[in-house]
């Protein structure tokens, strides 16, 4: 059977089943493509791991950060 003849067949039964059946398949195939997705999709490191893994890692900055309640924006 070639591509056509596939999903010709396929969509001659997903006709014939029941509404209930077919909302059931459509779940069922939302959860395959969502594993699919994490499976493709590389895993974010968390903060942590990507401290660790800068190139910056290991060298220290003196930052000094703004404390004040409010802050002057242009607008």
């Amino acid at each position: 059977m070639n591509r056509v003849e596939i999903e010709t067949h396929l969509i001659q039964n997903l006709r014939e089943l029941p509404d209930d059946k077919l909302v059931e398949l459509f779940d069922f195939a939302d959860f395959l493509k969502s594993r699919l997705f994490l499976s493709i999709v590389p895993k974010k490191p968390n903060f942590i791991e990507f401290i660790r893994n800068s190139p910056l890692c290991g060298i220290e900055l003196e930052l000094e950060r703004d404390q004040t309640v409010c802050r002057n924006i242009e607008l």
